[in-house]
């Protein structure tokens, strides 16, 4: 008797424990999931690269050299984002971008930028103030900003 009331026992504590432990489990699952759809500033930098036109780009900037660039950026790389940015934004034809937006006074702010979040929030304002007929056609700036507003967080 004493061997089944011990079997018993065991049996219910380590099916307790399981239960127990599965909801942890599946919570620890859904945050790693959820941290692996969040782009990183790659992503978002190769979209915008990738719907703009060609004449919205200076003749001397090559779009092929910057997204391959852009490809090979480490997700945590703040300076290396901030300067594949600060090349697009100067990369860009002074004609696609909106009036009174100034190149120059964007890339100082973008120099200061100590975070991936403060690079996003620099992408963000390029992105903004280029004219929309300098995007293909079917381009989502919203899904770009979208991404970028996940990487402000």
């Amino acid at each position: 008797m004493k061997k089944i009331f011990t079997s018993v026992l065991l049996t219910s504590c380590i099916c307790f424990a399981g239960i127990a432990q599965s909801p942890v489990d599946q919570a620890v699952s859904t945050a790693t999931n959820a941290a692996s759809q969040v782009p990183g500033i790659g992503t978002a930098l190769s979209n915008i690269g990738n719907g703009l036109k060609s004449s919205a780009l200076l003749s001397s900037f090559k779009m092929p050299t910057w997204l391959s660039s852009v490809s090979k950026l480490s997700p945590s790389s703040v300076s290396g984002a901030s300067s594949l940015l600060s090349q697009l934004g100067n990369g860009l034809n002074p004609a696609s971008l909106m009036q009174g937006f100034s190149v120059t006074d964007w890339a100082s702010k973008l120099k200061s930028a100590t975070t991936i979040s403060s690079v996003a929030t620099q992408a963000e304002s390029l992105l903004q103030n280029i004219k929309p007929d300098a995007f293909k056609s079917g381009f989502d700036v919203s899904k770009v900003t979208s991404m970028l507003d996940m990487l402000k967080k």
